[in-house]
């Protein structure tokens, strides 16, 4: 069967790698099956399910005084201070 671009495509937007990934179901590659189409009933295959070169999105970066606080600490300790109460 033929299908546009001859390739599977992906709608994992939430893919570190969506938008450069040549795979990417991006606005733009939509724009490009109408047009080679002439509509937008364009063949186009996607994947079912995550493939499985999916990675997930970075953590956001954390604020150390967050996590030192997170673990129980009370107080952040000054430069040359020792938090041991």
């Amino acid at each position: 069967m033929i299908h546009f671009r001859d390739m599977t495509f992906c709608r994992e937007e939430t893919c570190a790698r969506f938008g450069p990934c040549p795979r990417s179901l991006t606005e733009e590659v939509i724009a490009d099956g109408i047009a080679w189409w002439g509509g937008e009933d364009f063949p186009i295959a996607m994947f079912a399910r995550r493939p499985k070169c999916y990675e997930k999105p970075l953590e956001e970066e954390s604020d150390y005084r967050t996590d030192y606080a997170f673990h129980g600490q009370s107080r952040i300790p000054s430069l040359g201070e020792s938090n041991d109460d």
